[in-house]
């Protein structure tokens, strides 16, 4: 299994055309890359906006704008998003902060010994090296690029010399480098909601020296992608073939993070402008006026009221919105009029605050911007008002300006861009927006071949038509297409989205792009107070029972009959729209052909209970065995960095471990890493009876004993840089004793004794091991993994004693009956293959799915039934003692974590990753008395 990286997020579609550049058809139409921004999922923190905005200005807009707002500039904290985007043949990748204060693109290159090696969050950044790469060519001084850059011929140019750049931050740091041309690499829209890899040639800087201490920080990646207004931005050089429109947009999803940023033509919807004032170094356009409720403020910029037009940025770097001392003022007296009783108070000699237990939309106006040409910008209370300690404080902020020459200058960023469409139309000079439901889909022209192509709010498939038109906004969640783009960025978008939460950046580093599942807005007033739960972070969230089920209320709360289409028809155009992944090109084309399903009706286990608690999480898409039940009401899980106990019998959600910070055993067992991990990315889990073993990717392995406090044995498998930790399974050894056996990356599988904690075996194979099962006598181990055929092996030695042959993709699950002559494997060909010790040469059985691989299989504990998990949307439980021929179809929308029966099989567990409606659903057993109905 090959452990590559790619990202979830708001998504950026370049609709853009390249002469020379390559694409699948010689073609391309439209480019993709993958953005985060920075505080998406974290709750709206006024003081840590306010210290990113403080560290851009200076830098990014102090340009002809003298802003006194404090900072370095310092590149690590100038952009609000980050992207991920390929560069090079062959391509290697690179994190760059995306800016439409930022002209140049440049990167990190070999030369710099002071740039850093990790960076935001860990990332490990990459220095480019133009020697690696058979497209990477000097720019050199004589070039017409290098003479635009520097404003005329440069001075003392000797032939094939370089083309050098000189960045200087605010903080007396600079950063020193030269131009090289590349290949940078994208998903080029081809057509609905479809996407094929293209690259296109781009001047970048590659930064060869740093001062100062730009190395050590924190916030670093590998340089910047600048969207700015220069001719030497990204999107002026790939306007410059002719073959697109200068134009961009971006549409930010202020409610749940996401949204749509795209290069292109949008033709819908449609969008009143206003002139960019010319000759300006930044996004900047003429405020007419301010009205607070339907009041207006004089935005005069001379004492004698005759200026009557105010200089305003529009910046989709800043966080906040910064206004002259002569707006701010008035502009806050106005708005606290509605609350005459309101204590203004001022914290931390900067924000303006006060308390307030209401609806602030109720208690106060909007304010609305208006422009030249009629162009207005609604901003809400809702809006501007930020929690900050135990107050309400104002995110409008004063820029502290006093100069009657630069008093007209405002600057808005996120605070009032947020849920409009902005369009920056560079060809005709103009910008403009509207309001727009940022969740939904917008259009933009192909201006090839002139039509008109539909772009989603996040997550296009590769070659595959994904969202209906106006639909709600697909939630973050990876799918199935990682290959196209973890092997060159070819199966979903340039994804824009807030940063994630501190603990969950790296729980997304190894997901797919894609994403397929409905995520829909409920608002607070259609959701029943009787049904609500509140998560840790106040998150309303609401469960869904099975006496609400048989009501009519959809199990995941999905709110059908306030949207476009019903259940059905999206269901049947996500079974015709999905794309399985696959090692094996057409593995599963070629079952498809071959194999027919069986026959559904079986009702074996009922609905519950929807638990929107629970949150669980996937850190590499191939890999699902992360929910395990130990008893019928008690799941272990991960949830980002931590493994979580849940109670469904008391409600309760519980931290065990987590893995974000430092974890150190407290125990000492020979062998055992004393120090413990840091940060580890937990890929496998397994919880049998009082003991847990959570396995990492780098080959960690930390056992827990669930009746004590603390970890109880920490090891690293192998330091071999292919170590990832697939699965880990814990049995009872015939001497009464737990052993568990784990397998890895490095084509390793091994045997550890739980009770001193000591490696019993290690088998060893030609391929990556995805998983591996004992059977019940303990003799014979079930082995897959990155190779078409499944090994039976001696339990004593690793010797091979059989193999099956069949499966036309690799491996990811296996499990035994309990009478240890039948076992399953499930395949990325989209069947789990059932086998008999007695005849391998032909299976018992094959179970095709209906949408993806096979990630997960499980017999119950009495033989009777199968469970077959597909990667997404589809839970299958066979009857063995119908030979497999009838099964039960559980069918929702979302990613699976992991599925798991209880011991006793009475309960059945599934975990649904999804941004919006992330939930553990819980199935019971259907027994003749059924008509019981607990906890309703």
């Amino acid at each position: 299994m090959a452990i590559e990286t790619s990202f979830i997020s708001l998504l950026f579609v370049v609709l853009i055309s390249v002469s020379g550049a390559a694409s699948n058809d010689g073609d391309f139409r439209g480019a993709v890359f993958g953005v985060n921004s920075k505080f998406s999922g974290k709750e709206r923190s006024l003081s840590l906006f306010k210290a990113h905005d403080n560290l851009r200005h200076l830098q990014i807009l102090a340009s002809g704008v003298d802003l006194p707002l404090g900072g370095t500039g310092r590149p690590d904290a100038v952009g609000l998003y980050y992207a991920k985007i390929g560069i090079g043949t062959p391509p290697k990748e690179y994190y760059v902060q995306v800016d439409t204060g930022s002209d140049i693109m440049w990167i990190n290159c070999i030369q710099c010994r002071e740039c850093p090696k990790r960076g935001y969050h860990g990332l490990e950044l990459t220095l480019y090296d133009p020697e690696d790469s058979f497209t990477g060519k000097l720019v050199t001084c004589s070039q017409d690029f290098c003479a635009e850059i520097n404003g005329g011929a440069v001075t003392g140019c000797k032939a094939n010399a370089s083309c050098l750049y000189t960045e200087t931050y605010g903080d007396g740091s600079y950063s020193i480098g030269y131009f090289v041309m590349d290949v940078v690499q994208y998903d080029s829209v081809s057509g609905d909601l479809e996407t094929k890899l293209a690259n296109g040639s781009v001047i970048f800087g590659c930064g060869a020296r740093q001062s100062g201490n730009l190395g050590s920080s924190e916030d670093a990646l590998d340089g910047i992608l600048g969207f700015g207004k220069s001719n030497s931005s990204i999107i002026s050089q790939l306007a410059s073939s002719g073959k697109v429109k200068k134009m961009f947009a971006h549409c930010l999803d202020g409610d749940n993070g996401g949204g749509i940023f795209a290069i292109g033509h949008v033709v819908q919807p449609k969008v009143n402008s206003t002139p960019l004032i010319p000759d300006q170094p930044h996004y900047a356009a003429n405020l007419m006026g301010i009205e607070v409720g339907k009041q207006f403020l004089n935005i005069s910029t001379n004492t004698n009221g005759s200026g009557d037009k105010r200089r305003t940025i529009i910046d989709s770097g800043t966080t906040l919105a910064y206004l002259p001392d002569a707006i701010y003022k008035p502009l806050v007296n106005e708005i606290v009029i509605a609350q005459p009783d309101l204590k203004l108070h001022t914290l931390h000699d900067q924000y303006t605050c006060f308390e307030f237990s209401r609806s602030v939309d109720d208690g106060f106006p909007p304010v609305t911007f208006y422009f030249e040409n009629s162009l207005s910008l609604k901003v809400y209370p809702h809006d501007y008002l930020f929690a900050f300690e135990d107050y309400l404080c104002f995110g409008w902020q004063n820029n502290g300006m006093d100069s009657l020459s630069s008093s007209d200058t405002l600057v808005l960023g996120d605070l009032v861009l947020s849920n409009k469409l902005v369009l920056y139309d560079l060809e005709n000079q103009t910008i403009g927006w509207t309001e727009y439901n940022c969740s939904s889909s917008i259009k933009l022209r192909d201006e090839i071949t002139g039509s008109v192509h539909l772009i989603g709010g996040s997550g296009l498939a590769s070659s595959s038509p994904r969202h209906v038109a106006n639909l709600p906004r697909p939630p973050l969640i990876p799918s199935e297409s990682a290959a196209r783009f973890l092997q060159g960025f070819s199966s979903g978008e340039l994804r824009m989205d807030y940063r994630m939460p501190d603990n969950d950046v790296e729980g997304i580093d190894y997901m797919a792009d894609e994403v397929d599942i409905l995520d829909f807005v409920m608002d607070d007033d259609e959701i029943n107070g009787d049904e609500a739960r509140f998560a840790d972070d106040n998150e309303m969230v609401t469960d869904t029972s099975s006496a609400q089920a048989r009501r009519g209320k959809d199990i995941q709360g999905i709110p059908w009959e306030r949207l476009n289409i019903t259940r059905e028809s999206y269901r049947q155009t996500r079974l015709e729209q999905y794309r399985n992944y696959e090692n094996i090109p057409l593995s599963g084309d070629a079952v498809d052909k071959k194999c027919k399903q069986k026959q559904k009706g079986g009702n074996y286990y009922e609905f519950f209970h929807n638990t929107r608690i629970v949150k669980p999480t996937i850190l590499h898409f191939q890999l699902r065995n992360l929910v395990w039940a130990n008893s019928k009401h008690d799941v272990y899980l991960m949830s980002n960095y931590s493994i979580m106990h849940w109670s469904s019998l008391s409600y309760n959600l519980t931290e065990i471990l987590n893995f974000s910070g430092h974890v150190a055993p407290t125990e000492k067992h020979a062998g055992s890493l004393l120090e413990g991990f840091t940060q580890t990315q937990i890929s496998t889990l397994s919880v049998k009876d009082d003991f847990l073993v959570a396995g990492g990717f780098q080959g960690e392995l930390a056992c827990k004993r669930l009746d004590k406090q603390g970890v109880s044995f920490c090891t690293r498998t192998t330091y071999d840089d292919n170590a990832i930790t697939n699965a880990v399974e814990i049995y009872d050894s015939l001497s009464g004793g737990k052993h568990f056996m784990a397998s890895n990356n490095d084509g390793g599988v091994r045997e550890y004794d739980m009770e001193r904690f000591q490696l019993m075996n290690h088998f060893r194979f030609p391929w990556p091991v995805n998983h591996s099962s004992l059977s019940p006598d303990r003799k014979l181990i079930a082995v897959v993994g990155d190779h078409l055929d499944a090994l039976v092996v001696d339990s004593t030695n690793g010797k091979t004693v059989g193999s099956v042959e069949g499966h036309l993709d690799y491996s990811f699950a296996s499990a035994w009956h309990p009478d240890g002559r039948i076992f399953a494997t499930g395949n990325q060909d989209k069947t789990c293959r059932v086998w008999d010790l007695r005849n391998l040469s032909n299976p018992v059985s094959v179970l095709k799915g209906n949408m993806g691989a096979v990630r997960s299989v499980r017999f119950s504990s009495n033989g009777q039934f199968l469970v077959v998990a597909e990667p997404a949307d589809f839970v299958h439980v066979y009857d063995t003692n119908l030979n497999y021929e009838k099964r039960q179809e559980i069918d929702f929308f979302g990613e699976i974590s992991g599925v798991s029966l209880s011991p006793d099989d009475e309960s059945l567990y599934i975990g649904v990753w999804d941004r919006t409606y992330a939930s553990l659903l819980q199935y019971n057993k259907r027994h003749n008395y059924g008509y019981l109905d607990s906890f309703v």
